[in-house]
């Protein structure tokens, strides 16, 4: 094995591991101190209502009875 070989071995390494690590989301609340009327807004499109149900750009994912159009 030749010093090249082994430096294009590492260059590979190394590129796996920067293609393949997995990204952070960070998501921060909106206005955490405002008064929304009980609705709590979050950066990623996420809304949690007055009734604990959750929003996701609108569309209602989840309510205190499980997971919507979730078959029984």
């Amino acid at each position: 094995m030749t010093q090249s070989d082994v430096i294009f071995i590492g260059a590979a390494i190394v590129a796996f591991f920067v293609l393949t690590k997995k990204k952070s989301v960070s998501t921060e609340e909106i206005d955490p101190d405002g008064d929304a009327g009980g609705w709590r807004y979050f950066t990623d499109g996420t809304a949690i209502g007055p009734d604990g149900a959750y929003y996701f750009k609108g569309t209602k994912v989840y309510s205190a009875g499980g997971l919507e159009g979730a078959s029984p």
